[in-house]
């Protein structure tokens, strides 16, 4: 869920000391198709930071090497960090790294939602589920 991403974000920043919202280095995905002047963002096209200023980021496509000055507003509401996605987000991908898998015992998570996140996955070993309690 959107909502889980955002807390695992932070959490995942903190552990790894990170005092800023951005920095050089970090990768993000697009999480939705969108324009930013006669620039198309493509859904989980993936880009590395390559400069942070007060009110844009300039971001390189890993594809293809091309550079893009985004502003920052655009990247808080249409980019998410590489490391933490919905399953739905990731559709389509194979992921070779370890994934966790939050919120399969939430009340709208389904049996096929469940089995989406499971396979994106390209070892089963590499399946984590993080169990939690859930907030009444």
């Amino acid at each position: 869920m959107n909502d889980t991403c955002k807390d695992v974000v932070k959490h995942i920043r903190k552990l790894q000391c990170k005092n800023t919202e951005y920095e050089v280095g970090e990768f993000l995905i697009c999480r939705e198709y969108f324009k930013v002047k006669d620039i198309t963002f493509n859904v989980n096209f993936e880009y590395e930071i390559v400069k942070v200023r007060e009110y844009t980021l300039t971001i390189k496509d890993v594809s293809n090497s091309m550079l893009f000055d985004v502003p920052l507003k655009s990247i808080r509401n249409n980019f998410i960090f590489n490391y933490c996605g919905t399953a739905h987000s990731f559709q389509g991908s194979s992921i070779d790294e370890s994934i966790t898998i939050f919120d399969y015992n939430h009340h709208f998570c389904t049996r096929k939602w469940t089995w989406t996140a499971i396979t994106r996955a390209t070892e089963l070993s590499n399946v984590y589920f993080y169990t939690y309690v859930e907030p009444e």
